[in-house]
């Protein structure tokens, strides 16, 4: 069972990390990610991967440079002007 589970993970975790959280896609795991970084250090500045996919939940749409570069969301937008509190790595 998915307890069960839960406790044989964390005996494979350092001490201090205690809890597990299963999630239904890897969008949703991006998102609480983000979640809980922002929450913990109280900072929204993300940093990203240029053209990297992130999920399509609200969370990971707002970082994600796909979106900012080809949005009429954001029609204010510059040539090399990133995302509100997105850092974009070029590779």
């Amino acid at each position: 069972n998915v307890c069960r589970l839960a406790q044989e993970l964390v005996k494979t975790l350092p001490s201090q990390l205690q809890v597990v959280y299963f999630v239904n896609s890897g969008s949703e795991a991006n998102d609480l990610a983000l979640r809980l970084a922002r929450a913990t250090s109280r900072n929204h500045n993300t940093i990203v991967v240029d053209h990297a996919y992130h999920g399509h939940t609200l969370g990971t749409l707002d970082v994600s440079p796909y979106k900012y570069n080809h949005s009429a969301e954001y029609p204010s937008k510059q040539e090399g002007v990133e995302p509100p509190g997105s850092h974009i790595i070029k590779v």
